[in-house]
C-alpha cells in the first residue's frame, strides 16, 4: 500500500494539498482500520455465530476497504452485496463503522479547527453567512442557528459542499448567533464556535402582541397591568398603546414601559384589557386580558388625626367638627415636635424631638404613665415612620435615614440608600416594599432594606423642587403630593408614571403637611389646620379645623406632622394565588410544594409576604369529600392518609389579616400503586452516593460518600453496579456502612459508558466507545458480543422476562434478543432533524417500552408494547410536546405511572404519563446518574416465586468419558445443566478436531446439538487433542468446559534431564559426609497420566566397584515429585542415578544415567535478590521462591557466609543477621555510621566483614566487623580511597590472597581497586586515564574507566582459575585475572537500547546480572559453558543480585585452618595481691599457607586455687577448684583474686575451625599473688584478774594474706590509747604468746576491746 501511495504522490506531484492528503491519509487510516477490526473484536462471539475470528476479521477488514470518503453510504450496501451469512455482513458493516473511526481519527490529524461563521449580507428576513473551508475534500457543512434572546437549542439548515450558506425565512429585527457543522464523517463532526450576534433589519409592524405577563386591580379604582415586549417586534418599539374598557368607562394610555397602572376605575367593574406594540412601521396585534375590579367595601375611617404645635402632641377626633384636641400636658417635652408616627395595631404612636424618639400609648393623651424614652439618638432626629408590617420604625437622623426594631431600639442602623442626600422626610411602605424620601429636588425610592447592610440605591420618582410634602395611600398604590408651584394636589403610580390631578388651584401659598383619605384633604400651611369640605356639586372649599387643647384659647403658628390614625391606614395585603403548585405522590401521602404569590405589579421583592396557606384536598372517589388544611406557614405540606393508585386534586391559596387570597390552578397526580417494599432511587452526584424516597423532596440520605464521577448504574438485590470515570464497572453492596469504602471492579470491562443487568441471567450488558453492546456473566466467564451498533449507544435496557435487549442511540431505537437475534429498528431519526433520542425505560407493569425525544424545548413521548414472540410489527404511540422539561442524561425510569429522569439543572424529575407537568424533586442535590429500585422492576416470569434458572451450568470435566479404541471412540459427557425456562443447547469445540469441518463454524458438525456425545475416528494413538462443550440458551451460555483429551493410553518416554546436586554441611572439612540429591523432569510424551517415578542409584568406590553390592538401589516417587535425596553419604564415592516413569499401561524406558563425584561438591544454584525492601531467596534450578521476607526500609546490601548459612543485610543504621534456611533473623548491630553504607562483603575464611561508608565530608572509607570477636564494632582501614564525590558501588572479598576488591563510581567512569590485606596496599588495576596506567608491563587488559561499568563479581568456583567479572561497553560481561592484567570477554547482551547493567553476580554453574529499564528491571542468566541466555524474572523496582552458593565460597586444606596443640605455657608478666597479668602463647597453625587471613582466636584461660596442702605436695589438676576465662587478646588479665594466694593456670586455645567438644591444654603455670591487708583475730578470750586489770588472748587469723611472722598485733580497749603502743609481732609478746594484761580498768564498767 505505502508503494501505491508514494507512486500517486508523484505522478500527482502539481495536484492540491486535498489529493495528496487523501491519498496519504488513506494509507494510514486504512491500516488503522484493519488494526480497529482486530483490537475491538473483546469477548467471545455470539454461541449461535457461524462465524470464526479469521471470518469475522477478514469481512470488517473488507468493510474497512468498501468504506469512502466522499460517498459513505455505498459501504453497507456493498457489504449487503458481499456477504450472505448475518454474522459476516454485521462485521462488514462494522468495519465501515471502524473505517469511518480511523478515517475520522487521522483526519483530525490534518484538519484545522473551524472558525466561527461571519455575516456576508442581512436582510430583514435571511442572512448570508461564509466561512473558511476545511484543508481536506469531501468535508460536508451544515448551518446551525438559534435565538439569541429565547432559550431553545440550535437548530439545523441543509447539508451543503460550499462555504457559503444562506439562512432564510428568519424574523425581522431579532437577534441570531449560527454556527457551522463540519460533517467529517456521519459519526463525526466538528462544531465551530459561535458567530457574532447578528440582527436582522427591520421591516414591517409588530407580527407578534405583547405578552401580558399580569393583570391586577389592588383597589376599586385602579387597575395594575404588566407585560413583556413582542417576541417579534419587527422593529424598535418606540410605546405601547393601552386600552381599558368597560361599558360605560374608556381609558386610553400610552407608555413605553413594561408595566402601567390606570386611575380612576370604577368599582366591581369588569374590563377589557387591550395593548399593542408599536414601532416606526406601525402597531402590532393586540394582546387582551380581563380584569375586575374589587368593590368599593365600606371601609373605617381614620378616627384620630394626630399632629403636633411646637412642643405640643396632639389627637384629635375626626368624627367631630367642633371639639377641642387631646393633648400632652406641657411641660414634658421642651423642643418642638419634628415627627410623629403610629402603630394601629398596637395602639402606640411615635414622636420625635431634638435627638429622641418617644412612644406613648395612643388611647389618652393626658395619662403620662405610659410615655416612655424609646431612643436617644446623637443627632437631631427630623422625621419618623412606622413599618407597621416588619415592626420597625425609620427616622432621619444627622441628614441620615435610621432604622431599628420596635421591640428594641438600642442600636439603630444607617440605611440611607445610594444618592440619597439629606432627606428631610421618610415614609416606609412595608405593603409595596419602599421607602420613600423627600429630598430637595424631589421625592426618590429604594428598596425596603430587610437585611443589615443591604441598602438599595435610590432612584427619583417625582423631579420637582417645589415639593412640601407627601404621603402614600398604600392599598391602590398611589403617591400624592402638594405641587407648590402648580397650586395643585397631584397623585401618581409608586413609579412616579400615570399623574392625576386630584385638587387644582388650592389656596395656599405653603403647605406644612396634608392627610388625605376618602378623597378628602386636611392640611396645614403651618397658621392653623384646614379641612375639606365636598359639596353636592363637587366643589371643594377648606374650613379652619379646630385643633387648640382648649376652646377658649384659641392657637396660632407652629402646626405640623399631620397623621391619620385608623387600621385602614395601615392595611395589611390581600395575597395573589400561589404559584408553580405541584405534588410529589408517594402510595399514602403527596408532598404539595408551591412557590409563594408572586409580587403584586408596581411592588418590589422587599413587600411584606408572611403569608399562611391553605390546602385544598379533593379525590376522584365519591366517597371522599373534599377536605381543607389551613394555617401552613411553610410552602411544603405532606398530605397523609391518600388511597394508593388514587387520583387526586390539590389547590393552595394564601391567607393574611387582610383575608384569604384566591386559589391557585390545581395540581392532578395520582398516587403510587401499593407495594409491599418502598421504592427509592439511588443517585450519584459530587457528594456520592444519596438514596431518596420517590414521595420525599432531596437530597435524602448520603450513602457512600466514595462513588462519584459515574456515567451509568444499575442494581440488582442489594449490589449497585456502576461504570466508573475510567469505563470499568464496579460493585458496592447496598448493605454496607459509610465507613467502609471498599468496593470491587468486574474484571475485563473497560471503556464502558452505559450498562444494564439482566436479572434472570445474572449477566451485565453494557456498551463503550467502541460501539459494541457486550454482555458478561457477574459470576465470571467470558465476554460475548451481543450487537455492533452504528451510533453511540446512550441509553440500554434489559427485559429479563422476554429475553430481550433495547437501546438508544442519539437518533434511534433499536432491539435485539439478549443473545443479539432477531434485531429491529424500532424508530430512526434524521442525523440533522433537530431531534434526538434521550432515553428509554421498561414498563412491566402494563407490558410497554417507553422512550423520550428531545424536539426543540419539548420532550416527546413514544411506547410500544413489548417485544416477546417478535418486534416486526410493533405500533409505535406518540405523545407529542408531552413534557417541557429536559434530560441532561440517559437514565430514564418508569415506576407507577409515571416516568423519571434527570433535567437539564441536573435534578431528579418526575411526571405522570398521562400528565403534562414535571415536578424536580431532588433539589439542591445535582446528580449525574441514577436509578430507580423496586422488586417490581426486575420481575420473575409467570408464576415462579424465586429467581428461575436461565443459564444452564457447565459440562463437569470429571463426566467426559472415552469409549472405544484409538482408531474410533465416542466422547461422551453428562447432561444435566439444571435449567428451569428455556431450551439447552451443546456447541461442541476443538481445535484439533476443525481440520475435519469447515474451518468458519464456530462449533462442530454434528446432526443433534442436544445429545450429549461426539464421535472420533481418525485421531493417531493417544494424541492429544482438545475438546470444549458450551451449553447455551438465550438467556447466556454457561461457562465452557474445556478439557484435554487423549486416545487410549501408552507407556510414557523416559523422563529427561537428569542432574545431580551434592552438598556438605561444613565445607572446610573435606572428609565430611555428604548430601545427594537427585532431580529429572518429566517425560517429553506422558502418554497417560503418570502414576509414579522409580529411581535407581548406585554409591560406587573410585576403583569403580559396589560400596556393598552392585545392584542398582529402587525407590519409588510420588508422580507428582521430580526429586530424591540421599543423606549422609560418604565421601570420594562414583554417585550414579536413572529413572524411569510409569502410566497405568506400564514403566516406560530408563532415563539416562547421571553419575557425579560426591566429593564433587556442586549445589543447587540459588540466588539472593534485593528489591527495595523486600529479600527473596529463589532455587534456579526450578525456578522456585523459597523464602521472601521484608525490611523496614530498602536494603543496602547483603552478603553471606555459606558455611554456617548466615547472611549479613545492612537497613538503616543496623546490621541484620539472616538464617538463610529458616528465614529468621535478628538486629546483629547497630552503628550510626551504617545509615552511609554503600557496599558489604564478607571474607567467609577470616570470617572479616567489609563495609564502605560515605564520611560526612563526602568521602569513602571501608570499615571491617570481625565476627570472631564478642564485642563487635566498626574499624577503619587504612586505606586512601580515591577522590571526592567518589562511591563504592561493588565491594568484594578474596580470601586466598587476602584481598579486598571494589569498583569505586565516579562522575566520569568507574576505577576497580583491590587492597593487600597482609601488605596493607592499594592497587588500581582497571579504569585508566593516563597512557602510562594503559601500559603495563606485560598486561593486555587496558579498560578505561568510561567504559567501565558499575557492577562486578568475582568467580571462586574453580579454586585454580579465579576470575574477575566486570561490565564493559554498557552490554558485556568480561571476565579477567585476579590481577586484572588479561581480560576476555565471555558473553554480549543483545537488543540493549535504553537498558544498563545495575549487577552482577555467578556462581559454579551460571552467571547472573540484572537489566534496569525505565519500566521495570530483569534478571537474567547465562550458563558458563553455553552463550544462551535466560530470562530469570521480572520486577517493578530496581534489583540487586547476589548468587548464594557453597561452590562459591571454597576453602583451603583444612590443616590451614587448625591450630597445633599449645605445648607452651603462659607467662606471668605482673601480679598485684588481687590480680595476674598474663602474656598467652603465640598461635602455631598445623600447616602454614601464605596469604590468607585467620579468624580471630579465642583463648581458654583455666585457674585453680592451691590449698596449703598442694604446696608440699603434687596436686591434681582434678582436684582444684578451677574456673574458665576467655580471652581474644594475648595479653590477659585476671582479676578478683585471693591476696598471698597460689593459683595452678593452664591455657587452651580455639578458633572457628576447632573441634570444640576437644581442646588440648598446654603447660601449667603456678603463680602467688602479692600481700595484702588480714582478716581479723580469731578467738578473743578475756579473764577478769582483779577490779582494774583484764587479761585478753586471741588466736591468728585464718585468712592472714601474707606470712603469720610479719602479722603485728595491737589492742584497743574503750577510747583508751592503744596497747601496745607499738605493735607487735608473736614473737615480740611475752612467752612468744598471742595474750596482754590491761590495767588501770575502771572497776563496775563495761569494756570493748578490739584486737
Amino acid at each position: 500500500m505505502r508503494n501505491i501511495c508514494l507512486r500517486d504522490l508523484l505522478l500527482n506531484r502539481l495536484s492540491t494539498f486535498y489529493c495528496v492528503w487523501i491519498s496519504a491519509a488513506y494509507c494510514t487510516f486504512s491500516k488503522n482500520c484493519q488494526n480497529l477490526c482486530t483490537s475491538d473484536l473483546e469477548g467471545e462471539l455470539g454461541i449461535t455465530n457461524l462465524c470464526n475470528v479469521s471470518d469475522i476479521t477478514g469481512a470488517c477488514t473488507q468493510g474497512c476497504q468498501f468504506w469512502n470518503a466522499t460517498v459513505q453510504i455505498n459501504c453497507p450496501l456493498k457489504c449487503n452485496k458481499t456477504y450472505t451469512r448475518a454474522c459476516e455482513t454485521v462485521s462488514c458493516k462494522f468495519g465501515c463503522s471502524r473505517a469511518e473511526d480511523a478515517y475520522g481519527v487521522e483526519a483530525q490529524n490534518y484538519l484545522n479547527k473551524p472558525g466561527a461563521p461571519f455575516a456576508s449580507t442581512i436582510g430583514s428576513h435571511n442572512v448570508t453567512l461564509g466561512w473558511k473551508p476545511a484543508n481536506i475534500s469531501g468535508v460536508k457543512y451544515i448551518i446551525q442557528w438559534k435565538f439569541k434572546q429565547f432559550p431553545g437549542d440550535w437548530r439545523y439548515t441543509e447539508v451543503v459542499s460550499e462555504n457559503s450558506y444562506t439562512v432564510k425565512n428568519l424574523q425581522a429585527f431579532t437577534e441570531y448567533v449560527f454556527r457551522v457543522v463540519w460533517i467529517i464523517t456521519s459519526q463525526l463532526q466538528l462544531h465551530s464556535p459561535s458567530s457574532p450576534c447578528y440582527r436582522t433589519h427591520a421591516f414591517g409592524a409588530p407580527i407578534t402582541a405583547p405578552v401580558i405577563k399580569d393583570i391586577q386591580s389592588s383597589s376599586p379604582n385602579t387597575v395594575e397591568v404588566s407585560w413583556s415586549p413582542p417576541l417579534f417586534p419587527n422593529g424598535l418599539i418606540v410605546g405601547y398603546n393601552l386600552l381599558l374598557t368597560s361599558e360605560n368607562h374608556k381609558l386610553l394610555r400610552a407608555s413605553t414601559g413594561h408595566s402601567f397602572q390606570f386611575y380612576s376605575t370604577f368599582p366591581n367593574n369588569t374590563y377589557r384589557f387591550s395593548i399593542v406594540a408599536v414601532n416606526e412601521f406601525g402597531a402590532g396585534p393586540p394582546a387582551e386580558a380581563n380584569i375586575t375590579t374589587p368593590e368599593s367595601k365600606v371601609k373605617e375611617k381614620a378616627t384620630w388625626l394626630f399632629l403636633s404645635r411646637h412642643q405640643s402632641l396632639r389627637k384629635r377626633h375626626m368624627e367631630h367638627f367642633l371639639k377641642a384636641a387631646q393633648c400632652l400636658q406641657n411641660g414634658i417635652i421642651h423642643r418642638n415636635i419634628t415627627g410623629i408616627s403610629v402603630n394601629v395595631h398596637q395602639q402606640l404612636v411615635y414622636f420625635s424631638e431634638g435627638n429622641s424618639i418617644w412612644v406613648k400609648g395612643a388611647a389618652n393623651m393626658s395619662n403620662v404613665s405610659d410615655l416612655t424614652l424609646f431612643y436617644a439618638g446623637w443627632g437631631n432626629i427630623t422625621s419618623i415612620s412606622v413599618d407597621w408590617l416588619y415592626q420597625r420604625i425609620y427616622f432621619v437622623m444627622n441628614k441620615k435615614i435610621h432604622v431599628c426594631h420596635l421591640e428594641n431600639c438600642t442600636a439603630a442602623e444607617d440605611i440611607t440608600p445610594l444618592y440619597m442626600m439629606s432627606p428631610r422626610k421618610v415614609i416606609a411602605d412595608p405593603y409595596n416594599g419602599y421607602i420613600f424620601c423627600l429630598l430637595e429636588d424631589g421625592i426618590y425610592r429604594a428598596s425596603l432594606p430587610l437585611f443589615p447592610g443591604t441598602a438599595s440605591a435610590a432612584s427619583p420618582v417625582v423631579k420637582s423642587s417645589a415639593l412640601r410634602d407627601f404621603m402614600i395611600n398604600f392599598q391602590s398604590k398611589r403617591l400624592i403630593f402638594f405641587n407648590k408651584t402648580e397650586q395643585a394636589f397631584v397623585s401618581s403610580f409608586l413609579d412616579g408614571s400615570e399623574f392625576h390631578i386630584l385638587r387644582s388651584h388650592v389656596p395656599f401659598n405653603d403647605m406644612e403637611s396634608f392627610v388625605y383619605e376618602d378623597n378628602t384633604f386636611t392640611v396645614t400651611d403651618g397658621w392653623a389646620v384646614f379641612h375639606e369640605e365636598i359639596s353636592p356639586v363637587g366643589s371643594s372649599s377648606f374650613n379652619e379645623y379646630i385643633v387648640d387643647c382648649n376652646l377658649a384659647y384659641p392657637e396660632y403658628f407652629g402646626f405640623g406632622n399631620l397623621l391619620l390614625y385608623g387600621s385602614s391606614t395601615q392595611p395589611f395585603p390581600l395575597p395573589t394565588p400561589p404559584r408553580l403548585v405541584m405534588a410529589l405522590f408517594g402510595s399514602d401521602q403527596a408532598v404539595l410544594s408551591w412557590r409563594p404569590p408572586e409580587c403584586t405589579i408596581g411592588t418590589s421583592l422587599s413587600a411584606w409576604q408572611n403569608w399562611t396557606y391553605d390546602v385544598k384536598v379533593s379525590s376522584q372517589r365519591p366517597s371522599e369529600e373534599e377536605w381543607i388544611v389551613s394555617n401552613l406557614s411553610d410552602t411544603r405540606f405532606t398530605v397523609k392518609q391518600l388511597a394508593s393508585f388514587t387520583a387526586y386534586e390539590m389547590s393552595v391559596r394564601a391567607v393574611s389579616p387582610a383575608g384569604e387570597g384566591p386559589w391557585s390552578e390545581s395540581f392532578r397526580g395520582t398516587t403510587l400503586k401499593e407495594a409491599e417494599e418502598e421504592p427509592y432511587i439511588l443517585a450519584v452526584g459530587a457528594e456520592g452516593l444519596w438514596k431518596q424516597r420517590l414521595d420525599s423532596y432531596g437530597p435524602g440520605e448520603l450513602l457512600y460518600p466514595h462513588i462519584g464521577n459515574i456515567s451509568d448504574l444499575d442494581w440488582y438485590n442489594d449490589t449497585l453496579y456502576w461504570i466508573n470515570s475510567m469505563g470499568e464497572v464496579q460493585t458496592w453492596s447496598l448493605n454496607k456502612r459509610e465507613h467502609i469504602t471498599e468496593n470491587t471492579y468486574l474484571s475485563d470491562i473497560r471503556n464502558a459508558r452505559v450498562l444494564a443487568f439482566d436479572w434472570l441471567g445474572q449477566c451485565l450488558y453494557w456498551a463503550g466507545k467502541a460501539n459494541t453492546i457486550y454482555r458478561k456473566s457477574v459470576l465470571g466467564g467470558h465476554m460475548d458480543v451481543v450487537a455492533h451498533v452504528v451510533f453511540l449507544v446512550k441509553n440500554l435496557v434489559v427485559d429479563s422476562v422476554n429475553g430481550y435487549l433495547y437501546w438508544a442511540t442519539t437518533y434511534s431505537v433499536e432491539s435485539t434478543r439478549l443473545n443479539g437475534e432477531e434485531y429491529v429498528m424500532l424508530q430512526e431519526h434524521l442525523q440533522f432533524s433537530g431531534k434526538q433520542v434521550a432515553g428509554l425505560t421498561l414498563d412491566f407493569s402494563y407490558g410497554f417500552l417507553y422512550w423520550l425525544v428531545q424536539d426543540g424545548l419539548c420532550l416527546n413521548l413514544y411506547r410500544i408494547s413489548l417485544c416477546k414472540e417478535g418486534c416486526g410489527n410493533a405500533i409505535v404511540t406518540e405523545f407529542a410536546a408531552w413534557s417541557t422539561s429536559e434530560m441532561s442524561q440517559g437514565a430514564l425510569e418508569y415506576y407507577s405511572g409515571r416516568l423519571f429522569w434527570i433535567n437539564s439543572l441536573q435534578f431528579i424529575t418526575t411526571q405522570e404519563v398521562n400528565q403534562s407537568l414535571s415536578v424536580p424533586f431532588s433539589q439542591p442535590a445535582e446528580f449525574a446518574a441514577f436509578t430507580l429500585v423496586h422488586t417490581s422492576l426486575k420481575p420473575l416470569p409467570g408464576n415462579f416465586s424465586f429467581t428461575p434458572k436461565v443459564i444452564p451450568d457447565s459440562v463437569p470435566e470429571s463426566s467426559f468419558r472415552i469409549k472405544g479404541n484409538s482408531s474410533s471412540f465416542h466422547i461422551t459427557w453428562s447432561p444435566y445443566t439444571n435449567v428451569e425456562w428455556g431450551t439447552v443447547f451443546y456447541c461442541m469445540g476443538s481445535k484439533a478436531l476443525q481440520v475435519r469441518t469447515s474451518e468458519s463454524e464456530q462449533c462442530l458438525h454434528h446432526h443433534n446439538l442436544t445429545v450429549p456425545s461426539y464421535r472420533v475416528d481418525w485421531l493417531k494413538p493417544f494424541a492429544l487433542f482438545d475438546f470444549t462443550v458450551t451449553p447455551y440458551t438465550y438467556w447466556g451460555k454457561a461457562p465452557t468446559t474445556s478439557v484435554l483429551l487423549r486416545a487410549p493410553e501408552g507407556v510414557p518416554s523416559a523422563p529427561t534431564n537428569t542432574r545431580i546436586y551434592i552438598v556438605r554441611k561444613n565445607l572446610h572439612k573435606s572428609d565430611e559426609k555428604v548430601f545427594v540429591e537427585f532431580r529429572w523432569d518429566r517425560p517429553e510424551r506422558e502418554n497417560g497420566v503418570l502414576t509414579q517415578f522409580r529411581v535407581y542409584y548406585q554409591l560406587l568406590r573410585q576403583n569403580g566397584t559396589a560400596d556393598t553390592f552392585t545392584e542398582w538401589n529402587t525407590s519409588n516417587v510420588k508422580p507428582t515429585l521430580m526429586l530424591f535425596s540421599l543423606r549422609d553419604v560418604l565421601p570420594s564415592l562414583t554417585v550414579r542415578f536413572q529413572v524411569q516413569a510409569f502410566t497405568s499401561v506400564g514403566p516406560g524406558p530408563l532415563s539416562d544415567i547421571a553419575e557425579r563425584n560426591s566429593s564433587d561438591l556442586f549445589p543447587v544454584p540459588t540466588l539472593i535478590t534485593v528489591s527495595a525492601n523486600k529479600l527473596f531467596l529463589t532455587d534456579i534450578d526450578n525456578n522456585h521462591t523459597i523464602w521472601e521476607l521484608s525490611a523496614k526500609t530498602n536494603v543496602k546490601d547483603i552478603c553471606y557466609t555459606a558455611n554456617d548459612d548466615k547472611a549479613y543485610y545492612i537497613v538503616e543504621d543496623s546490621l541484620f543477621l539472616l538464617n538463610i534456611q529458616t528465614a529468621s533473623k535478628l538486629q546483629f548491630f547497630k552503628d550510626t555510621y551504617l545509615r552511609n553504607a554503600t557496599a558489604v562483603t564478607v571474607d567467609w575464611i577470616a570470617r572479616h566483614l567489609f563495609v564502605a561508608l560515605k564520611t560526612s565530608w563526602n568521602e569513602t572509607q571501608i570499615f571491617v566487623i570481625d565476627l570472631e570477636l564478642k564485642i563487635k564494632s566498626l574499624k577503619a582501614l587504612n586505606i586512601q580511597l580515591g577522590k571526592i564525590n567518589s562511591t563504592v558501588s561493588s565491594l568484594f572479598s578474596y580470601p586466598f590472597l587476602s584481598r579486598l576488591y571494589w569498583m569505586e563510581e565516579l562522575d566520569y567512569g568507574n576505577n576497580m581497586f583491590y587492597y593487600d590485606i597482609l601488605n596493607n596496599t592499594v592497587h588500581h588495576i582497571m579504569g585508566y586515564i593516563s597512557v602510562e596506567e594503559q601500559l603495563r608491563s606485560n598486561c593486555t587488559c587496558n579498560v578505561a574507566e568510561a567504559e567501565l561499568g558499575r557492577p562486578m563479581s568475582i568467580d571462586v568456583s574453580d579454586s585454580k582459575n579465579t576470575q574477575l567479572l566486570f561490565i564493559r561497553g554498557r552490554d558485556e560481561i568480561w571476565a579477567s585475572d585476579v590481577d586484572g592484567c588479561h581480560c576476555w570477554r565471555i558473553t554480549k547482551i543483545p537488543s540493549f537500547q535504553g537498558k544498563k547493567i545495575g549487577s552482577l553476580t555467578v556462581d559454579k554453574k551460571f552467571i547472573y546480572w540484572s537489566i534496569e529499564m525505565k519500566e521495570h528491571s530483569e534478571i537474567w542468566r547465562a550458563n558458563k559453558e553455553s552463550t544462551g541466555h535466560f530470562l530469570q524474572k521480572r520486577a517493578s523496582n530496581e534489583l540487586k543480585i547476589l548468587a548464594c552458593s557453597s561452590a562459591a565460597q571454597l576453602y583451603p586444606d583444612k590443616r590451614c585452618l587448625t591450630l597445633l596443640p599449645d605445648t607452651e605455657k603462659p607467662t606471668i608478666l605482673d601480679a598485684t595481691n588481687t590480680s595476674f597479668t598474663l602474656s598467652l602463647p603465640s598461635v602455631t597453625l598445623q600447616q602454614l599457607c601464605p596469604g590468607i587471613s585467620q579468624p580471630t582466636p579465642t583463648y581458654l584461660v583455666f585457674l585453680g586455687q592451691m590449698t596449703n596442702n598442694d604446696r608440699n605436695s603434687r596436686y591434681r589438676l582434678s582436684a582444684l577448684q578451677q574456673k574458665t576465662l576467655e580471652f581474644q587478646d594475648p595479653i590477659a588479665v585476671i582479676d578478683n583474686l585471693q591476696p598471698f594466694s597460689s593459683y595452678v593456670i593452664k591455657v587452651a586455645v580455639k578458633n572457628y575451625y576447632s573441634d570444640q567438644e576437644v581442646l588440648p591444654m598446654g603447660k601449667e603455670t603456678i603463680g602467688t599473688t602479692l600481700y595484702g591487708v588480714p582478716e581479723a583475730v580469731d578467738s578473743i578470750k578475756t579473764v577478769v584478774l582483779s577490779d582494774t586489770t583484764i587479761n585478753i588472748s586471741w588466736s591468728e587469723p585464718l585468712k592472714p594474706n601474707g606470712p603469720l611472722e610479719s602479722i603485728r598485733y595491737q589492742i584497743s580497749v574503750n577510747l583508751l590509747p592503744l596497747v601496745p603502743a607499738t605493735p607487735l609481732r608473736k614473737s615480740e609478746f611475752p612467752n612468744g604468746t598471742l595474750a596482754w594484761s590491761v590495767s588501770g580498768l575502771q572497776s563496775g564498767t563495761d569494756n570493748l576491746f578490739k584486737v
